[in-house]
């Protein structure tokens, strides 16, 4: 139900000219079309699991394998948006590649991080009420992640922009993305280690909300 509010999100501020100019609006537009669906999927990454938590422990579930799942799965998702998204070239070329930096590092860096930090949530989470604008599973980290999610790539661009580097700001965007994507091997194994540390505090705090 929430896909059609972030991929239509564009609509709001492209066809307004006094955007245009706005690149770190654009940026965040960019970010959010290509990456929400993603940030939401990957905020949970364990939580949709709470109600058999326990039996992966038990059951020695290859977590290496996991944890690859839920990042391609994540992944997939902002492909589809990015692909969806291509149209608003019509508005104007320079949004395909604003969208396309964003994509890269929403997969190359953002992904990564919501992972990480999704080994913070220890709140359980029942799915039978339902996903949209359901916040029970959502903890303070799960909150307080998204704020650098669509930051960051902004702050990147900053000094880039101010120097009238516009080109190089969106170039050092995709580059981070970019070489995110080719050390996924370190990301995944800092994600694993995380999850062993942390597993039994969030095994005790999705029994609690049972």
């Amino acid at each position: 139900y929430m896909f059609p509010l972030f991929i239509l999100y564009g609509f709001f501020f492209y066809p307004n000219p006094q955007y245009k100019e706005t690149i770190g609006m654009l940026i965040f537009v960019g970010t959010f079309m290509t990456g929400g669906m993603t940030m939401n999927y990957l905020n949970h990454a364990f939580g949709y699991e709470s109600n058999h938590f326990d039996g992966m422990l038990t059951n020695r579930v290859d977590m290496d394998l996991y944890i690859k799942a839920k990042l391609s799965i994540g992944m997939l998702i902002s492909t589809i948006c990015f692909i969806i998204t291509i149209p608003y070239l019509f508005f104007d070329i320079e949004i395909l590649l604003i969208n396309f930096v964003t994509y890269l590092f929403n997969l190359g860096f953002i992904s990564y991080v919501l992972m990480y930090m999704a080994t913070y949530n220890k709140k359980r989470m029942d799915l039978s009420k339902g996903g949209s604008f359901n916040y029970q599973g959502m903890g303070a980290a799960n909150w307080l992640v998204l704020l650098p999610a669509f930051l960051l790539p902004i702050l990147i661009y900053a000094p880039f922009g101010l120097m009238g580097y516009r080109y190089a700001g969106l170039a050092a965007i995709g580059l981070i993305g970019l070489l995110g994507l080719l050390s996924r091997k370190y990301w995944v194994k800092a994600i694993e280690r995380n999850f062993y540390k942390r597993k039994y505090i969030m095994a005790d705090g999705f029994r609690e909300g049972s």
